[in-house]
């Protein structure tokens, strides 16, 4: 039994830092890439801090400190996540006990475990961590948090500018209320191109960043700054700035001054309107404003054209203006936990989305225009709709048969009623004379059109993503784009005119016999592989009579192919009734997993050579039987 919160071996909470370096081999969220999207999260008493989530890597490199207040806590937990739009997936943790904390010893590896939690998928990995104790005197092995603030900071600009080149300046978790002078007395005044703040003790914004004229990156997240200044200008050059979890309530008007904004991070503050000067940030890519009570959106945000990945969950939004569709670049949205009762008509002009949650509102039907977001059809996109009182059942029903299901129905739904509807026009705040006249490149959507539009080039209609279904007639064209283009014009399109779906439907098909193809050879065979392995490696009745269990889950999804397949070959191997229980065993489960095996590549064939597109959505649902029971292993 662990020792009680005043027990001398425990960590002293004064100048506790964790810092989380980074891990390897992490178990595989996606198998059809073979990554995940990770990030960890400490976790110790009743907090949580998070470190910044990366794409499609299974050895992520965060290196990030944490300031640790044990308090009465006996244990610290650092898990892994993957990130999902729709809901983040549970990838293992590791436990250490806060009385036997190795304190300013190096980074350690340690190994990725369940945690006693139930988890779908095989856990696996090491995560390299290292604890940081400030207030203890230097030891043989000399640590940077061994020394006070001054002291840090020296070493960490000696090291920046010797091993750095003098481009990247990390001050984060030192306890400074402001950027050292020691920064400015050196040569990193004049090549200092990133420096992260985050986790200090600055309560006002750092104005005496100007002196660093080459800055671009700044990171002040987890710090006490309650408001920005009301001149941005000597900041004009900064592409990416990170704000989360200060104490920030309002957005000045200086706002417009960040010309070069590209990546602009607020999350967790407390702002109640965004500034509507938010619409002169014309390379604005990417703002994360979550867990903020905004309330309303100001119709300039739709003056924000290379806005690609948008977060706005958690800010009690009742309503979403038709001025923000003109975002037609969004590739990412997310409005989950909002109130929204209803979405804009025009949605159907933001034609580039691939992920679109809108869990936790009060939905109660989705716009037929929605049905020209294609994107949000493919598999390992998603339109998530949960928890959300929606009045039509099919499009329910279709939404837990999978996004891809869903967008089919919603695609179907809208020609049913006459095709692509006219998308209403709105007159965007801060929109650019350009951007008025309609644009010329092939992502700029007419904002405003005051006078009759005349015919223009098709060239000049939206692309829709490279990820979402395309015809083969055309690659780079949208199905319906020339029915929405000319509707827009106030053209009658007759129906002769109109394009068939065939082309998009076939396409579909295609994607749906290419996602089982891989989900069966990438996912189940290595699984099935693994399964083999383990049985192989079972020395004991109770293991094996385990995996008997294990794979009885099985026998309703068999039995479910061989009503909708074709006769396919299978015969299990005689048992020898004179071999000894465990061996006998061993053989039935091996037969199992046989037949489990023999059923994938009949499914597998199947999907691949059947002309009918039903034939195909029913091997998906197959296939999606298996999986749910994969993912119970």
């Amino acid at each position: 039994m662990f020792g009680s919160p005043k027990d001398d071996r425990k960590a002293s909470s004064s100048g506790l830092i964790c810092k989380i370096i980074e891990a390897r081999d992490i178990t595989i969220a996606d198998p059809s890439s073979g990554t995940s999207d990770p990030y960890a999260l400490l976790v110790f008493g009743n907090k949580k801090l998070k470190t910044k989530s990366y794409k499609k890597t299974i050895n992520p490199y965060w290196d990030e400190a944490f300031p640790v207040d044990l308090g009465n806590a006996q244990f610290v937990a650092i898990e892994l996540w993957n990130q999902n739009m729709a809901r983040d997936e549970y990838l293992g943790q590791v436990t250490l006990s806060a009385f036997d904390l190795k304190t300013n010893e190096g980074p350690t590896w340690y190994r990725v475990d369940n945690g006693g939690k139930k988890m779908k998928l095989a856990v696996s990995g090491d995560l390299l961590i290292e604890f940081l104790q400030q207030d203890n005197k230097p030891q043989k092995r000399i640590s940077v948090s061994n020394l006070n603030p001054s002291d840090q900071v020296k070493v960490r600009v000696d090291d920046a500018i010797k091993m750095g080149n003098g481009l990247d300046l990390d001050l984060s978790a030192i306890n400074i209320p402001k950027v050292p002078s020691i920064v400015f007395e050196t040569n990193l005044k004049n090549t200092l191109t990133k420096i992260n703040l985050e986790f200090n003790g600055f309560t006002s914004f750092p104005m005496e960043l100007e002196g660093l004229p080459h800055l671009t990156v700044v990171n002040l997240t987890g710090n006490s700054i309650t408001s920005l200044p009301s001149v941005m200008a000597p900041f004009r050059n900064w592409t990416e700035l990170y704000l989360n979890g200060n104490q920030i309530t309002v957005l000045p008007d200086s706002i417009q001054e960040f010309v070069k904004l590209e990546k602009f991070h607020i999350s967790n503050n407390g702002l109640t309107a965004i500034n509507p000067n938010i619409g002169r940030l014309k390379k604005l890519e990417e703002f994360l404003c979550s867990g903020n009570p905004l309330g309303v959106l100001p119709a300039s945000i739709g003056a924000c054209q290379a806005m690609e990945i948008l977060d706005l969950s958690g800010c009690e939004l009742t309503s979403i203006p038709g001025e923000f569709t003109y975002m037609t670049r969004c590739l990412e949205l997310n409005l989950a936990t909002n109130f929204l009762t209803e979405l804009p008509q025009s949605i159907g002009r933001m034609h580039r989305l691939c992920i679109l949650n809108l869990s936790d509102n009060q939905l109660s039907d989705l716009p037929l225009s929605i049905g020209l977001c294609i994107g949000l059809g493919n598999l390992g996109s998603g339109l998530n709709v949960e928890r959300n009182p929606l009045h039509d059942q099919t499009m329910k029903d279709k939404w837990r048969l999978g996004p891809d299901q869903l967008l089919d129905y919603l695609e179907k739904r809208m020609m049913t009623a006459g095709g692509a509807p006219k998308l209403e026009e709105f007159d965007v705040p801060m929109a650019t004379p350009k951007e008025k006249r309609g644009g010329s490149g092939t992502n700029s959507p007419v904002i405003q059109r005051k006078a009759a539009p005349q015919p223009a080039s098709l060239t000049s209609i939206p692309q829709f993503a490279s990820k979402a279904p395309i015809s083969p007639a055309n690659p780079n064209r949208n199905p319906f784009a020339d029915v929405v283009k000319q509707q827009q014009m106030g053209v009658h399109v007759p129906a002769a005119a109109a394009p068939a779906p065939v082309a998009a439907m076939d396409d579909k098909i295609n994607t749906l016999k290419k996602w089982i193809g891989q989900t069966i050879s990438n996912d189940f065979r290595v699984k099935l592989s693994k399964i083999q392995s383990q049985l192989d490696a079972c020395t004991q009745m109770e293991e094996v009579l385990k995996k008997a269990t294990d794979m009885k889950k099985f026998k309703p999804a068999i039995e479910q192919a061989k009503t909708q397949l074709p006769p396919y070959d299978f015969q299990k191997a005689a048992l020898n009734p004179n071999e000894p229980k465990l061996v006998l065993l061993k053989k039935a489960v091996d037969g199992v997993i046989s037949e489990v095996s023999a059923t994938l590549k009949a499914i597998q064939q199947y999907a691949e050579t059947t002309p009918h597109s039903k034939d195909v959505i029913s091997m998906v649902q197959l296939t999606k039987s298996f999986k749910t029971t994969f993912d119970e292993f």
